[in-house]
């Protein structure tokens, strides 16, 4: 658990911190379920399941595969502040 939450951590940071973007299809990946490449499978991504992260719009297949990313994403922005505050040494909200 801990090599998948490393390499998803990787490849959404790879992805959000790139200048372009495969938005073929208007979706980020064609469209196709990113979390799902983690599981060695490449599946399509349902309209019911998007979320749009940084201007660019995801597809899933599933809830939970949405959520996952999701929790990923939120965890790896608190990491961010929190880090930034430790090093400051004071909030991270101030000049």
């Amino acid at each position: 658990m801990k090599t998948f939450t490393t390499i998803l951590l990787i490849a959404v940071s790879t992805t959000f911190f790139g200048q372009e973007y495969n938005l073929k299809k208007g979706y980020l990946a064609e469209g196709y379920d990113v979390v799902s490449y983690f599981s060695n499978r490449a599946e399509k991504g349902d309209k019911e399941f998007t979320t749009i992260y940084n201007a660019v719009k995801f597809k899933f297949s599933s809830k939970k595969n949405l959520d996952t990313l999701k929790v990923r994403l939120i965890n790896t922005f608190l990491l961010i502040v929190l880090s930034n505050w430790y090093k400051r040494g004071k909030s991270c909200y101030e000049p």
